[in-house]
């Protein structure tokens, strides 16, 4: 074995940090998504399906960051790789906050809440699929990185139209409740616009 394969055996990467971090962004897609289900249906078992996916990304990420600790050598830098998982479980703590301020304040279906959390999902979507990018050794994801922006756009534009909504509600009670749905949600989109930005980042060192 010559210097530079030696070199190579010594320090590569003994984790699989990409795959730990596809695992825990596809457990939080899929609670997104169900949480997406949840509120036009308030079914109970749909409802203990994003608490399970929510154990299931958690579990996931405490594994990780155990391993970034031990690791001698990553696939790229730890500190984004700790950062884009953390911003991942504040996306996913937010959601789930939303889901209990439906469920214990009795907020009503809302078509700004329901078009908030689906674009949440559609842009969590592109990046869980963008992630599998980052094994290749040659790649581009600027359509992928606008179309999230995109989204993340149409997000805010829900969250205003829904605002204005509230204005005209006769319902001050309803209208403070649902009002807090919609904080809860637009803190989670801006959670996700930073994860893209470590996302990008991450994109930017490695290629």
């Amino acid at each position: 074995m010559n210097i530079m394969g030696l070199l190579s055996f010594i320090f590569r990467p003994k984790n699989d940090f990409h795959g730990m971090l596809k695992d825990q962004s596809s457990a939080t897609l899929k609670g997104i998504g169900l949480f997406c289900t949840w509120i036009k249906t308030r079914n109970p078992s749909v409802r203990e399906q994003v608490m399970a996916s929510k154990d299931s990304a958690d579990g996931i990420r405490f594994e990780m960051e155990e391993k970034l600790m031990e690791a001698f050598s990553t696939p790229f830098d730890r500190q984004d790789i700790y950062s884009f998982s953390i911003e991942m479980n504040k996306i996913f703590r937010s959601v789930l906050f939303a889901m209990r301020l439906m469920d214990e304040l009795k907020v009503q279906q809302n078509e700004h809440i329901y078009m908030m959390a689906n674009n949440i999902f559609q842009c969590f979507r592109v990046l869980d699929s963008s992630l599998e990018l980052l094994e290749l050794s040659s790649f581009n994801v600027k359509n992928e990185i606008q179309e999230m922006r995109d989204i993340q756009g149409r997000t805010e534009a829900s969250y205003i139209m829904g605002m204005k909504d509230l204005l005209s509600q006769k319902d001050l009670q309803q209208s403070v409740n649902t009002r807090e749905v919609f904080m809860s949600l637009k803190e989670a989109n801006s959670f996700l616009v930073y994860t893209v930005d470590v996302f990008h980042k991450i994109v930017v060192r490695i290629t």
